[in-house]
Parts: C-alpha cells; structure tokens; sequence
C-alpha cells in the first residue's frame, strides 16, 4: 500500500506568510556569506600584510586591497541583514495591527474573521 507523506504547499509569494507561525519566510543566505567572506579576505589582508610592513615588496598593495574589499563586502552584508531584520519586523507590525478590532480595540488572533470580545467582522 502506498502512502503519501504530507508536504508543505508550495507558494509563488516569497513574503507570503509561513502557515505555522505568521511570518513572512524571507531569510536569505546573502547577508551571511558576505560576511563571512569578507571575513576571510580581511583575514588574509592581515596575513599579507605582516610581510608587507616588514618590508617585502608588493605584499603591502595586495593587503590594502584585500582590506578595503573585505570591509566592503562585511558592511554590505551587514546593511542587508539590518533591512531584512527592519523589514520582517514592520510585516509582524502590519500583521498584529489586522488582527486589532477596529470597534473594540481588541488584539485577536491573526487572521480571526470577527472579533473575540465583540464579534464584529475583522479586516
């Protein structure tokens, strides 16, 4: 007998919300592979660079370089981390403001059709 395991539904909306917990499944690996490589290369700006300021030549350059590119890519992974954090936090805001009663005042459940205190129909 065969059987069928569930699978979650796939969505063509990257910001639709996730059926288990209301929040939008945004999270990407960008951020975190710009650090991390960054990272790296300011890790081996470092180890060029010990060469370089004891005088070998050409190593200087190449630290500077690694440096300046490795700063770049840590600081933009950073400001894309910061945006994607500010903007699942204004999605939930959104979210939690529906799901308050315009009548009453009430917070309800997200995605509660009438309201739990005064029964009247939610947005």
């Amino acid at each position: 007998m065969d059987t069928i395991s569930p699978q979650a539904p796939k969505r063509d909306d990257p910001n639709e919300a996730c059926p288990n917990c209301n929040m939008p499944e945004e999270e990407t690996l960008a951020p975190i592979l710009l650090m991390g490589l960054g990272g790296m290369l300011l890790f081996f700006a470092f180890g060029f660079g010990i060469p370089g300021a004891l005088g070998v030549s050409g190593f200087l350059w190449l630290a500077v370089g690694l440096a300046l590119v490795g700063s770049l890519m840590v600081f933009s992974g950073w400001g894309l981390r910061s945006r994607q954090k500010k903007k699942k936090e204004q999605v939930r805001e959104e979210r939690m403001a529906k799901a308050k009663c315009d009548y009453c005042g009430s917070q309800n459940q997200v995605g509660g059709q009438k309201c739990d205190s005064c029964g009247a129909p939610l947005r």
